[in-house]
């Protein structure tokens, strides 16, 4: 639907762009989630925000806006293994 072209950003030549700016943009799109910005848009759900670099390869998918479906990222993992462990160490105790 749209692309944006931020020029602040164009003069940035690190290999590891695309991954501070994926950082970047879900963090600032989450956040207008949060605040109900979407629950203006009159788009028929699931729609998505999804990253993409110069060859419109999608590089990350940012947020998915749908009632049903939950994507799971990374930092929702992040810790979860011990979270599992210390659960059924605390089941098998009781």
């Amino acid at each position: 639907m749209a692309h944006v072209l931020i020029e602040e950003w164009t003069s940035y030549d690190s290999d590891d762009f695309l991954e501070k700016v994926e950082n970047v943009l879900r963090n600032t799109i989450c956040k207008m989630k949060e605040a109900g910005e979407f629950n203006k848009v009159t788009i028929l759900k699931p729609y998505s925000f999804v990253l993409v670099d110069e060859e419109k390869e999608t590089v990350a998918e940012l947020l998915l806006m749908d009632d049903d479906t939950l994507l799971i990222n990374d930092e929702l993992l992040k810790g979860l293994d011990k979270e599992l462990d210390d659960f059924l160490k605390d089941l098998l105790e009781k």
